[in-house]
């Protein structure tokens, strides 16, 4: 098993509460987690990671991260590939990093963040012998596996299999997860912490923004995530952002 390349890395430092909408991929990714807690969701599952704990998993599983709580958090996604797939399996891999094992932690954020991540690179060469270390010594992970879980999987999963442009209503979606609906709403927002609309909200806007800065017109975005209107969907572009879609390519792209 060795790794050909690193194809994302990034640290992050939060103090406030954050959620990423999601999404799935063809490559593995990790999540280290290097102080404080926070929850990732894969398939439905929700796995509790603390300090020292790297969960990582097989391409394709759909997935998302949230840090509800205030409280400062640091952790690092990075997505990777290897030479050659052991199997064909999926496989999620859950492993608590020791004290001898964090400064390999550390050598690998310093040398992808002043030396890059290239096939060439350390930090590669890091990330492997730390990912080595997880699957060789693999322990059980810990996750929610309650009703509230299952319900808060199904929504998120309807939503990408919706990609944002139509969603269903609330007393639907409860039909789907056979809940009522003030159950739906009360079990979303337990587990990301914010109403199913601006969740949803939140999710078109990060939809529309990728569209943007891959070159497709203001028309083609909103044609794509069903406005009714080029114009509608400015005005919802610039509330959501507190700019128009002009002054935010000027910023990003």
């Amino acid at each position: 098993m060795r790794l050909k390349e690193i194809t994302f890395f990034r640290w992050f430092s939060l103090d406030t509460a954050y959620s990423f909408s999601g999404h799935n991929h063809d490559t593995y990714e990790a999540n280290i987690v290097l102080s404080g807690n926070m929850n990732v969701t894969i398939e439905g599952k929700i796995f509790e990671l603390s300090a020292g704990d790297i969960l990582f998993w097989s391409p394709g599983f759909y997935h998302c991260n949230h840090v509800g709580s205030e409280k400062h958090v640091e952790f690092v996604s990075t997505h990777f590939c290897f030479e050659k797939e052991d199997s064909n399996e999926k496989e999620v891999i859950f492993y608590h990093l020791s004290s001898e094992d964090m400064p390999l932690v550390n050598m690998l954020i310093s040398k992808a963040e002043n030396s890059g991540y290239g096939e060439d690179s350390v930090a590669l060469s890091l990330l492997e012998a730390i990912i080595r270390i997880s699957r060789l010594n693999a322990e059980a992970p810990h996750f929610f596996n309650d009703s509230s879980a299952r319900v808060y999987g199904k929504i998120i999963k309807l939503m990408d299999d919706n990609s944002v442009r139509t969603l269903p209503t609330i007393p639907e979606m409860a039909r789907i997860c056979n809940v009522s609906p003030a159950t739906l709403k009360r079990t979303f927002k337990k587990h990301t912490g914010k109403s199913i609309k601006r969740y949803y909200n939140d999710l078109r806007i990060q939809y529309a923004k990728d569209m943007l800065l891959e070159g497709r017109s203001a028309s083609r975005v909103a044609e794509n995530l069903q406005f009714s209107s080029v114009s509608y969907f400015s005005q919802f572009f610039k509330s959501k952002t507190g700019m128009c879609v002009r002054e935010f390519l000027s910023k990003y792209k």
